[in-house]
């Protein structure tokens, strides 16, 4: 059980510091799209000028990660003198209300060997609501692959209506070519037909980190590793209430086999995830955009470009090297736990 939670955040932190990177190979997938375009003033658009674009954007009714993606964009790219890329900048608007609407901002900058990235985003339904954020900061060797890289990143969600819950999560991920460290928590509420509680899962953990030795996000897999666990939860129904409090507990698993270390204390990872310092959960988490990050998607109608409809499944195909970039989380209890139980 812990090895299944550790890998989804671990997962989530990977997939989500390769955000920029994705949305990079969408465009350069979409190249052809971009050819013979012309601005406002009638000159070819060059897209990696290092100057602002803005394009409405169309994407085809198929089954691709982008199918339902922004109405609108802001982009800014721009490549130093070998023509690689060094900085990267996107706006993001849908128009899911009738209006265009910032919900999504990127950037990505590659200055000599440091590197950094942020993006941040939210997103509303008629039941469902949240927002995500995630900072990179990491340096790079002489071929361009990260030799160290810190992920901090943030969530928010909650729902509304007769099963509702409001959580939010905050973890830091040190990856290396062959080890990672993970500290972080998740918190939140629930309330479900007369059944209402609230849970507190803090941890800190450390692991072999394998396939590193390939730009392929798909290739990446969590070997070895331990974890230092702290738990609690509260809980009230008409039969009654209670809480569930234990003292702290490390973890340990084989990355081969997925079986726990028994007894804990063999796993090569037990001493450092028993020293780590379990993180502190804070009473709530704030999210949203700086001023920076800000664009008024109602701005430049006049010099919106008009794109080609875009097939969300041939960008993926594209770009197969990311993998499936969803937040799918793994239910843990249930994938794990025998059936009856």
């Amino acid at each position: 059980m812990a090895a299944c939670e550790t890998f989804n955040v671990v997962k989530d932190s990977i997939v989500s510091a390769a955000q920029a990177d994705q949305i990079l190979c969408y465009v350069k997938s979409m190249n052809d799209s971009f050819v013979g375009l012309r601005d406002a003033n009638g000159d070819d658009i060059d897209l990696y000028d290092g100057q602002p674009h803005i394009f409405n954007m169309s994407f085809a009714a198929d089954e691709g990660e982008y199918s339902e993606g922004p109405s609108k964009i802001k982009m800014q790219i721009a490549k130093d003198s070998a023509g690689n890329i060094v900085s990267f900048k996107m706006f993001m608007c849908s128009n899911d209300t009738g209006t265009n609407v910032q919900n999504e901002y990127t950037d990505q900058t590659i200055n000599g060997s440091a590197f950094s990235m942020a993006a941040i985003g939210n997103f509303v339904s008629a039941q469902w609501s949240g927002s995500h954020q995630v900072v990179v900061t990491g340096t790079l060797d002489a071929n361009g692959a990260f030799t160290e890289k810190t992920i901090s990143m943030k969530n928010t969600g909650g729902a509304t209506g007769d099963d509702s819950n409001t959580n939010w999560q905050e973890a830091t991920l040190v990856q290396t070519p062959s080890a990672f460290t993970i500290s972080g928590y998740q918190k939140g509420t629930y309330s479900n037909e007369g059944n209402i509680g609230s849970y507190e899962q803090k941890a800190y953990g450390e692991g072999e980190m394998l396939g590193d030795t390939s730009a392929v996000i798909t290739n990446l897999a969590m070997g070895d590793g331990a974890v230092n666990v702290d738990l609690q939860y509260t809980w009230s129904n008409p039969l009654g209430s209670g809480t569930y409090d234990p003292s702290a507990e490390v973890f340990a698993w084989l990355g081969d086999t997925l079986a726990a270390v028994n007894p804990t204390s063999d796993s090569s990872f037990y001493a450092a995830a028993a020293a780590g310092t379990i993180p502190t959960a804070a009473s709530s988490v704030s999210i949203s955009f700086t001023a920076a990050q800000t664009w008024d998607c109602s701005d430049d109608e006049a010099v919106a470009v008009d794109l080609p409809e875009i097939s969300g499944s041939e960008m993926d195909a594209a770009c197969s090297q990311y993998g499936s970039m969803s937040r799918g989380w793994i239910d843990c209890y249930s994938t794990i736990q025998p059936e009856g139980e």
